[in-house]
């Protein structure tokens, strides 16, 4: 069943918010890397959603860089789920 799926980690990123009156919180940037900022261009979903370790979280549906994915707010850190890191390409021995 999920035949063909990368396994994903978490990954923590920086995130630049808005915390209206009422205490809503809306994320409207994602801070990547160091030079490497992306403004989210639509927030179409917020919900609650079990995280592991604390137990609870939002969930926000976000386009940002072009591409729409989740964003976490689990308590007090922000993060995604992103493919790992490619392993380095060990080249094989030549066959005699």
């Amino acid at each position: 069943m999920t035949e063909g799926l990368e396994k994903r980690v978490r990954r923590y990123v920086r995130v630049r918010c808005e915390i209206d009156a009422d205490g809503s919180l809306t994320p409207i940037a994602v801070l990547w890397s160091p030079g490497h900022a992306y403004e989210i261009t639509k927030v179409s979903r917020r919900e609650s959603w079990a995280c592991l370790g604390t137990g609870r979280g939002v969930r926000f549906t976000v386009w940002f860089g072009g591409y729409q994915t989740h964003l976490w707010w689990d308590t007090n850190r922000w993060y995604v789920m992103s493919r790992p890191p490619r392993a380095a390409r060990v080249p094989k021995a030549p066959a005699f």
